[in-house]
């Protein structure tokens, strides 16, 4: 997965992804408490996905080849590329922090150092917020969802090594990875609004689109996805495509039906839709994701992802835009902000 129309067409996912998740906070940053872009959470779990299922992509190919997995290497590897990026940007909403917005050291250094630790999601969830920060600066909200796939990458090359070890076939694999993102689904759906944030926020209640693009992977692996007949595959891709459509416009995070079915569904639908881009290559909505300029973009989208909220709230605070003239300015300061490089990609591809 490093190159070819695959990888084009996970860059051109990656636009859209970050777009949806940037066009909601636009319209947030301007006070629609009911935006038209409802779903800004949906986004993130089609980031789960592809991310469960590139990462695991590249650990079985790592056991398989070399019969182990350097645990060291891998960590190193994904730090090398997340770190400098997410450190600069703290950096700089720091900077802003004390000397334009003119808060206090101890108003700012929890936020910079929860989103540097990788335990931001843990921040303000009750009996569970490890630093007991309280409060958290509104620049670095959308960096729960990096906590947990971080933490992701660090469970998974031990469960991996461990159920090599124990000598489990990979169909068993397969039957406890399923069971894992069930067994998530279920617990946040017990939980409901009325768990929230922790059952927005807690590891745990949102595994299961991860553990949907590891079992993608372990089917890819294993041959099992190249026997789905190609129509079947395109007729999944559309069906996907329009259920993560209808949800991106109408479930709020503040409905309990996102938690009783919504944030389920959009995993599932999630991983139906990467499945058919893995499928089949050649498809037209492969063919369209991957596109030179969505591809060129889907590379910028972590340090997109990582910079959007901390620009739109400089842009509404202190440079008086709104409208269409504040949507055009973030979108383009975003995007100047997020340079093409190693340091700014999810992960291998």
């Amino acid at each position: 997965m490093r190159g070819g129309p695959r990888r084009d067409a996970f860059d051109g996912l990656r636009t859209v992804l970050v777009m949806g998740v940037m066009i909601h906070h636009l319209q947030w940053t301007l006070g629609h408490v009911d935006p038209l872009a409802a779903a800004g959470w949906l986004p993130v779990d089609g980031f789960f996905v592809l991310s469960g299922y590139l990462i695991a992509t590249n650990l079985l190919s790592e056991l398989d080849s070399a019969g182990s997995i350097s645990v060291g290497r891998f960590l190193a590897r994904r730090l090398a590329r997340l770190y400098p990026a997410l450190l600069v940007v703290l950096a700089a909403i720091g900077v802003v922090s004390l000397l334009v917005d003119d808060r206090s050291w101890s108003a700012t250094w929890p936020s910079l150092a929860s989103s540097a630790s990788y335990l931001h999601n843990f921040t303000n969830l009750d009996g569970l917020d490890v630093f007991g920060f309280g409060s958290m600066l509104f620049e670095v909200g959308p960096l729960w969802s990096l906590s947990i796939e971080f933490q992701f990458y660090v469970a998974l090359p031990f469960v991996f090594i461990g159920l090599a070890a124990a000598g489990l076939p990979r169909r068993a694999w397969l039957g406890i990875v399923v069971a894992t993102g069930v067994a998530s689904a279920a617990w946040r759906t017990s939980s409901g609004i009325d768990g929230y944030p922790r059952s927005y926020l807690f590891t745990p209640m949102r595994l299961d689109s991860l553990m949907w693009g590891v079992a993608l992977a372990l089917l890819a692996r294993s041959g099992a996805l190249a026997r789905v007949p190609v129509t079947s595959a395109r007729v999944v891709g559309a069906g996907a495509t329009l259920v993560l459509l209808a949800l991106y416009f109408t479930a709020s995070a503040y409905e309990p039906a996102t938690y009783q079915w919504g944030i389920t569904v959009a995993g599932l639908a999630s991983a139906g839709l990467v499945g058919a881009l893995v499928r089949d290559p050649d498809s037209i909505g492969s063919r369209l994701l991957s596109l030179a300029p969505l591809a060129a973009l889907g590379r910028r989208s972590y340090s997109a992802y990582l910079w959007h909220q901390a620009v739109f709230l400089l842009l509404v605070h202190h440079a008086g835009l709104g409208g269409w003239s504040f949507a055009v300015a973030g979108i383009a300061l975003t995007r100047g902000c997020s340079p093409t490089s190693p340091t700014g990609s999810w992960n291998d591809r």
